[in-house]
């Protein structure tokens, strides 16, 4: 049984819980690359994370050291 199914707006093959905004389909209809759609949105989940990382730091400096 397999565990990828095409997306319905793109046809892209989509794992079973794979992140697949319609980002991606735009994506995918532009190049019919899914590996270059994938690592595209790594790549931005990647840096959301580390802005998220960033973000928390400043808030923990600026709540808990004294003034």
């Amino acid at each position: 049984m397999s565990t990828e199914k095409p997306c319905t707006e793109c046809g892209m093959r989509v794992r079973l819980g794979e992140y697949h905004p319609f980002a991606a389909c735009l994506m995918f209809k532009g190049c019919q690359n899914s590996a270059i759609v994938r690592a595209n949105l790594d790549a931005v989940t990647t840096e959301w994370q580390a802005i998220g990382r960033r973000s928390a730091e400043h808030e923990h400096r600026r709540t808990c050291d004294p003034m």
